[in-house]
């Protein structure tokens, strides 16, 4: 078995995070449980037929925010236990991660829990990994993996973007990238600006080839204006992690439900064929659901 992995956040990240949030650190116990709410929200918006949910949860004197995305997934009417092992029995597995207090050692069980994965027929998601723990991820499975969002350090530094050395990597075991949408994560110019989607596009398929490539919008289908609703709406949704001078995160032209549209005819432009265009424009996420999901 493979070395053991660090977090998908160091331990210096986390807590960047955490200072930021207003009132810290009186505000952890309140950030916990925003954190496990959170996570209990998304895992039945994406699993609305599931009845069984195992957490892993931390062994914390607050039991961690995997604790009380069980407690709100069990408020909610569903089965819940608190479980790493025998996890083929469950609809779905959540392990949520705040991190309040992580001490930023490796994580012992990951590389474990990236094997059942696999034996599970799990589809790993690295998006918001960090480089190193992607590259290990990657090196552990033995299924592909997709990093469903992101966008190409080398052509916009941002550190939610993916090296050269990750793309080939995730590429090589047969997974996915995703290009996202998001502006902030593609270029610096907030206007006059979508020939940087594509710029990304381009290069990934480059450097990953075509088979490999995906768009990984990160957005939902709204035409959105930066009204006063919308920016309370964000920071709601967001908080501390909303900041002025990063918006708008949307480009112009992507900014609406015609978006995909303008997408598949940019890549016909940037001179790729029809297959190619459909393998980008679903089908390699397609293969890839049908290779490990099955």
């Amino acid at each position: 078995m493979a070395r053991p992995y660090e977090p998908l956040y160091s331990s210096a990240e986390m807590r960047a995070a955490e200072e930021r949030y207003p009132g810290y650190p009186d505000t952890i116990p309140e950030l916990m449980e925003r954190a496990g709410a959170a996570v209990a929200r998304e895992a039945m918006l994406a699993f609305p037929a599931a009845r069984s949910f195992a957490c892993v949860c931390g062994g914390g004197s607050n039991g961690g925010d995997g604790r009380v995305a069980a407690r709100a997934l069990r408020g909610a009417g569903h089965d819940v236990d608190e479980a790493t092992d025998g996890l083929d029995r469950y609809d779905v597995i959540v392990d949520a991660l705040f991190g309040t207090g992580f001490s930023g050692a490796p994580r012992a069980e990951a590389a474990e829990l990236i094997e059942r994965m696999n034996g599970l027929k799990m589809l790993l998601d690295l998006s918001h990994a960090n480089m190193q723990t992607m590259a290990e991820a990657v090196a552990a499975s033995t299924a592909p993996v997709i990093v469903s969002h992101t966008a190409c350090m080398a052509v916009h530094q941002n550190r939610r973007n993916t090296t050269d050395e990750n793309l080939r990597a995730v590429a090589n075991r047969g997974g996915v990238i995703g290009i996202c949408q998001m502006r902030p994560f593609l270029t610096t110019k907030k206007r006059d600006n979508l020939h940087a989607y594509f710029d990304h596009l381009m290069h990934a398929i480059r450097v990953a080839g075509v088979e490999h490539v995906a768009i990984g919008s990160d957005r939902d289908h709204r035409v959105i204006t930066l009204t006063p609703e919308y920016l309370a709406e964000l920071r709601r949704e967001e908080g501390s992690q909303v900041v002025d001078s990063d918006l708008p995160y949307f480009i112009d032209e992507l900014n609406g439900p015609r978006r995909m549209t303008i997408v598949r005819d940019g890549l016909s432009r940037r001179g790729l064929n029809g297959d190619d265009v459909d393998r980008i424009m679903g089908l390699n996420v397609r293969r890839l659901y049908h290779e490990v999901v099955g």
